[in-house]
């Protein structure tokens, strides 16, 4: 029962309750980069007791194809039809890290799952608890308490995507700066030591034999 204690979620629970819920639970650990939870399983609520998960939601947008090898992205509300696509428009998916839970998160406490992964970062040990211990509890009222919380912790769908959209815009950046770079390193210089004018020669001899 001591995992029960150290979480701040069972302080005020009865010693009844807490046997309870010890044996309505189990440890399970994930390894790095693997689905946690799908959707809703409806049954257990996990408590992160180490390690990183992503909450990772997909979307629809419409891209645009522009001039230069360019595109623009725009966002598509859920249950709304899509508009009608130009030729050098398509649908597409794309995948918004909307948090990060990490030590003492929890989730699957009946939040909205619906095309939604929880994915493990890292390795992962997640303490599960029945749902049904939480309604024996108080009716469920912590449970509503905790899914309020979570879900107003999520960023709007809108915030998300801008987040996406900065962070794919910096690292085009990045690539475009990199490529820059080795390129302007490659390049072949043809400068000859003969070239250089005797007084530069003088003053910088030092660095002009290294050519």
């Amino acid at each position: 029962m001591t995992i029960f204690k150290e979480q701040s979620y069972f302080q005020n629970w009865s010693m009844q309750e807490i046997r309870s819920a010890n044996a309505n639970s189990k440890v399970m650990v994930f390894p790095a980069n693997s689905i946690i939870l799908k959707d809703d399983d409806e049954v257990f609520v996990y408590f992160v007791q180490s390690g990183r998960c992503k909450v990772i939601r997909e979307v629809t947008v419409v891209k645009t194809k522009l001039p230069f090898g360019k595109s623009h992205l725009a966002l598509v509300r859920p249950g709304k039809t899509p508009p009608e696509l130009s030729k050098d428009q398509s649908l597409e998916k794309r995948y918004l890290v909307l948090m990060i839970i990490g030590h003492g998160g929890y989730f699957g406490v009946g939040e909205n799952l619906d095309q939604t992964w929880i994915v493990s970062e890292e390795k992962v040990e997640c303490l599960l608890v029945k749902r049904s211990v939480f309604k024996k509890h108080d009716g469920g009222r912590e449970l509503a308490l905790l899914r309020q919380k979570l879900i107003s912790s999520y960023p709007s769908r809108k915030e998300a995507f801008k987040s996406y959209i900065m962070e794919r815009n910096w690292r085009k950046y990045k690539k475009a700066l990199i490529d820059e770079l080795v390129r302007v390193r490659c390049k072949h210089v043809n400068t000859k030591y003969r070239d250089i004018p005797h007084v530069i020669r003088r003053r910088h001899e030092h660095y002009i034999r290294k050519l």
